[in-house]
């Protein structure tokens, strides 16, 4: 045989090679194509290209390692007659292996075709699991979409343990109180074959722990195998993954699933922590709506219930009471012989007596001596306070009507909580008392607003005790001598109104 024929059956020898190499390609790819298959299934059948496409292939195994699995060719063997290749997928590492149960030697052609390869089942992958959540994520928005109520929770945990292949799991919300909410939990799967006694869907902050509290507390994803410390009567678990759904760095919700037939991998966390994170500006959301008819809800009832007492006292009330509470509110000093009632002869002044201190014991009526602000040239002005949370509305009302320097408080509905009637001397005080002295800047506070009155047309008269001792009639909570603004000489005692 000459060089040419030499050089001529080398080339189709290579040719061959590069065909059998560019089949592999094609194979991978025909099969990525192929419609509904898994990642897995994906692995298992490039498995079954790879031997044919090198130049032994009777005596050539393959394996390949992703996220924890590993997929073998039929009766693998591992030798020191090895090739392989390794690539980076998201946060996994994929690792392709090829071995010669023979001392062969590697074409460089072959180490080529493994990178390749690689590179090709990574762009797939990648490919496949970003169409896989895009698809996730639309079908977990249209839940919350269809649903208003607690059901939304068991909607979505299906689609959760669908993806990451569990038998078990929760979602749940943090309430108002901090505590973990599970509507989920209401599921067959647990109100059945459960049975810890006392079983409830909420689990107070106080009492968080174990695996899922550990997220909850430390804002991260957890994964374990145990072993686990359950009550008596829980669910056994094999293996648990537990998610926290953050929102501004604050925990407002949680996922946990567990006992999945394999062991959870990195693909199963990236997938679950992006779904957490899709969840959470739709769960905040939610959580601001629910907490606004609930406080919607409230104020409904609030108003009703005042309506029916005021109704209620309002038919209590005759036209000789009406008659008596009108000219006591022209002259609060009017003799009792005065009133038209006394005067007509209709009662007598003892029964005038008599009415007027039934209207006081029932907190109708209340006789006190109230000042002429505009005579002493006071100033007035005006707060509203937003707060972030309608419970913390007490601590403000407590604190505020034993101000010396607040003559009304009124709770409103709407953008504000908080109405405030605030006097002094000079507006310069007011400011001082709102800046220093008030709540403006407690951590409850969400917004203020203040607003200077001009003068006040009506009423001249307000109910104020202008003159009262400071620690006796106000049990101011300050106390003016730990006040830097005061040591300074900035600020004018209250008692010097």
């Amino acid at each position: 045989m000459n060089d040419l024929e030499k050089k001529l059956k080398e080339f189709e020898h290579n040719l061959k090679e590069r065909v059998k190499e560019l089949g592999c390609l094609y194979e991978i790819s025909r099969i990525a194509e192929l419609p509904n298959i898994s990642i897995n299934d994906l692995l298992k059948e490039t498995l079954k290209t790879i031997p044919p496409a090198l130049q032994f292939p009777e005596i050539a195994h393959a394996r390949i390692i992703y996220d924890g699995a590993e997929f073998k060719t039929d009766n693998f063997k591992a030798t020191k007659w090895n090739l392989s290749s390794q690539i980076k997928i998201n946060s996994s590492t994929l690792t392709l292996e090829v071995y010669y149960l023979e001392n062969k030697k590697f074409l460089r052609e072959e180490k080529h075709l493994m990178d390749d390869i690689a590179v090709r089942l990574k762009s797939i992958i990648e490919h496949r699991e970003y169409k896989e959540e895009i698809s996730i994520r639309d079908k977990i928005t249209k839940v919350f979409r269809e649903f208003t109520d607690d059901r939304v929770y068991n909607e979505v945990l299906n689609i959760v343990q669908e993806v990451v292949e569990s038998e078990m799991g929760y979602f749940g919300f943090i309430n108002e109180e901090g505590d973990l909410v599970t509507p989920s939990l209401t599921r067959e799967i647990y109100w059945e074959k459960c049975d810890v006694p006392d079983k409830n869907i909420i689990f107070l902050r106080k009492d968080w722990g174990g695996i899922w509290g550990k997220s909850l507390l430390d804002k991260t994803t957890i994964i374990s195998k145990g072993p686990f410390n359950f009550p008596k009567g829980h669910i056994v678990l094999s293996n648990v993954m537990s998610v926290p759904i953050l929102y501004q760095d604050n925990a407002i919700g949680h996922i946990t699933v567990g006992n999945k037939a394999t062991d959870y991998n990195n693909r199963d966390k990236r997938f679950l922590e992006n779904i957490a994170n899709k969840i959470s500006p739709i769960l905040q959301a939610r959580l601001e709506r629910d907490q606004k008819e609930k406080e919607r809800q409230r104020i409904a009832r609030e108003l009703k219930e005042s309506i029916r007492e005021r109704e209620k006292i309002q038919e209590d009330l005759d036209d000789i009471d009406k008659q008596i509470l009108r000219e006591l509110n022209e002259d609060g000093k009017k003799g009792l012989q005065k009133f038209e009632v006394a005067m007509s002869k209709v009662m007598s002044h003892t029964g005038i007596k008599n009415r007027i201190k039934k209207l006081t014991d029932s907190d109708i009526l209340k006789i006190q001596g109230n000042v002429n602000i505009k005579k002493l040239n006071y100033r007035l002005a005006f707060l509203l306070l937003e707060l972030r949370r309608s419970e913390d509305l007490k601590k403000f009302i407590d604190y505020y009507t034993k101000c010396k320097r607040v003559f009304f408080v009124l709770s409103v509905s709407g953008k504000y909580h908080l109405l405030l009637g605030i006097i002094a001397k000079s507006f310069e005080i007011i400011n001082n008392f709102v800046s220093y002295c008030g709540l403006i800047n407690d951590e409850d506070v969400a917004k203020s607003e203040l607003i200077f009155g001009s003068n006040l047309e009506f009423p001249l008269y307000l109910p104020i005790n202008l003159f009262g001792n400071k620690n006796k009639d106000f049990n101011c909570e300050r106390i003016c001598k730990d006040c830097d603004y005061f040591k300074q000489g900035l600020c004018e005692d209250c008692e010097k109104n």
